[in-house]
This record gives structure tokens, sequence and C-alpha cells, in this order.
């Protein structure tokens, strides 16, 4: 799997500066006036930052543009955003609906906490209540989480846990470069897609998509009922991560 994984670097830091090359004004007026609307609705953080699990289990901090009220889960602790979720911000519901809001993860990418592509990373606080009720979901912290991933952009959108997990697992074992170009170019069609399809039915009003408001509720209910078909030959122990790398301390 190390082996694997090898080319996922060069491809992530090439696509990330020819992206930004190309499209440099067009990423900084967004991200402007992203910002700005953010900051003009509640005087908030613009951005949020939380912490996941990226690849062999590490903990990472993960960037987003802040889609919630402030202090959001001060009085509930770590939970999954609800349907109609009175949390989300109105500008928040916009972002989510269009996935604008994973943006700030380039800088996440850029650092080496993830990848482009890759299964989507978890909260530490979840990924344990998770790994309780469904074994085998560690597997897939054997590669990078990434921003785009085989269960984002699969034709069957009405997907049980169990089964986004047996993509994220298939996608591990068949990951390369060009599996990764087409999922990238698939993943910003699907958002745009299904953003602008949302917003015609008006199902975007509650930040939550038709999609995700299934999944959630699938999520918080069967969640327990279901396993996880392991596709790296036959095994759902999390590999061995490599010798410690002596580095200076990332401070956030």
């Amino acid at each position: 799997m190390v082996e694997l994984a090898s080319y996922k670097r060069p491809f992530d830091l090439t696509v990330i500066v020819v992206t930004c090359t190309l499209l440099a004004p067009v990423l900084l007026l967004l991200c402007a006036a992203i910002s700005l609307a953010i900051k003009l609705e509640d005087r908030g953080q613009v951005f949020y930052v939380q912490k996941r699990l990226g690849r062999w289990g590490r903990p990472f901090h993960m960037f987003k543009f802040r889609t919630m009220v402030p202090n959001a889960e001060d009085s509930t602790g770590p939970v999954w955003a609800g349907m109609k979720d009175l949390r989300i911000t109105k500008v928040g519901k916009v972002l989510r609906a269009l996935h604008l809001d994973e943006i700030p993860q380039l800088v996440n990418v850029f650092r080496g906490d993830m990848s482009l592509v890759g299964p989507r990373p978890e909260r530490p606080e979840l990924a344990k209540r998770i790994e309780r009720m469904v074994p085998g979901f560690s597997v897939r912290l054997g590669v990078k989480p990434g921003i785009a991933g085989l269960a984002q952009v699969t034709k069957d959108y009405h997907l049980r846990p169990r089964n986004k997990l047996r993509y994220d697992n298939l996608y591990v074992a068949k990951m390369s470069p060009w599996l990764d170009l087409k999922l990238l170019v698939r993943c910003v069609w699907v958002a745009i897609r299904q953003g602008l399809a949302d917003f015609s039915r008006g199902t975007a009003k509650n930040g939550l998509s038709h999609v995700q408001h299934r999944d959630l509720a699938e999520d918080n209910l069967s969640v327990g009922k279901v396993g996880v078909a392991a596709h790296t030959n036959g095994s759902s122990a999390l590999p061995p991560p490599p010798p410690p790398r002596s580095s200076a301390p990332q401070h956030h």
C-alpha cells in the first residue's frame, strides 16, 4: 500500500500548482466573496478548524469555511449535522450545497495532511464510535484522506454507511493517478450539478441535499447494523504505521 501511494504527493502538488496558476484570479475572487459573506452575516470567524484523522490514524487540523453558528457544539459535543439543522447559517447552506466550504482544504493537501482524492477524513470521536459498530472502518486509514472520493461521485447517491465504506476500500485497492484524475473531474461536475439541482428544487434551504438527508438518517439509525466488506486482501486490520520521523511539532 505504501508503494501504491507513492505517486500521491507529486500528483497532488502538480494538480494544485497547475490549477492555482490557471485559475488564480477566480479562486482569489471566490474566496474573498465567501469570506466577506461569512463575516457580514454574523461577524464570526471565517474559517473553522477541526481535528480529523489522517493516514495511519494520525490526527491533524482540517480547515473549512465556517458554515455553522459560532460554538455550534458547545452544548452537544461532537455530532453529525442533522436534518433541518438550525446551526447552519444562511451562507453556510449555500456553501454546503455547492461544496465550496471545502476549498480551504487545499491548504491541508499542500501541507501533506490530505490528498486531493481519498476517503473523507473522520473526526476522532466519531471514528471510535463507528469502528465499534462497523468493523473494518480503520482499513481506510491506510491512505491519506481526501477532498474528493469514489463514494462522493458514485452514481448511486443513496448510499448506506456500509456501501460508502466499501467504495472507500475499493478505491484503496484500485487507486492510481488516472483514477484520481477521473474522480477529480467527476467530483467537480457532480458538485455543480447536484448543487444546482438542489437549488432548483429548493432543498438547499436546510443546507443539506436530499441525498445527504437520507444518508444522515441512515447513519444515525442503521450504522450499528451494518458491516464492511474489506477489499484489501480480506483484512480489516489497520496496516502498521511507518517508523516515526523526527520533526519539529506543528503549531496551529
